[in-house]
């Protein structure tokens, strides 16, 4: 093979690498055929044969890094969602907590009306201790 054809894919894997491709769609996966298609040649150009050895290592390399990448990626974004929905749901538990205790105080006033107007009224047990939490930082 020719150095100007393997200059040319050495050149289109780099560019790819860098996220920055001209005639494939960006961010698209780095392998054999993407990387002959960024180069302007035909998908399966580069092959297991004499010549392509560096750049067929270049691409391997390449992918791993790649995959790496958006491993961490993926799991940077999972554990962000994660605590989104985690504060999502500390905010709802404190809102029903609140919507709990004022109901607790109102049934509370009504049964006092209620003992005041001479009707007995069943005595329900103690209120557990009910925290609000403020703000919760990650």
């Amino acid at each position: 093979m020719g150095s100007k054809a393997l200059s040319e894919y050495f050149c289109a894997l780099q560019r790819l690498k860098q996220g920055e491709p001209e005639r494939i769609k960006k961010g698209s996966l780095i392998n054999k055929d993407n990387v002959a298609r960024e180069a302007g040649r035909a998908r399966g150009s580069i092959r297991n044969r004499p010549g392509f050895e560096s750049l067929l290592e270049a691409i391997e390399n390449a992918q791993k890094q790649s995959s790496r990448r958006r491993s961490s990626l993926t799991e940077k974004e999972r554990i962000k969602s994660l605590n989104e929905k985690i504060q999502r749901l500390k905010d709802e538990n404190n809102r029903v907590k609140a919507r709990y205790m004022s109901l607790l105080y109102l049934n509370f006033e009504m049964a006092k009306k209620l003992r005041n107007a001479g009707i007995d009224v069943p005595q329900l047990g103690t209120v557990m201790d009910i925290k609000i939490e403020d703000e919760v930082k990650f």
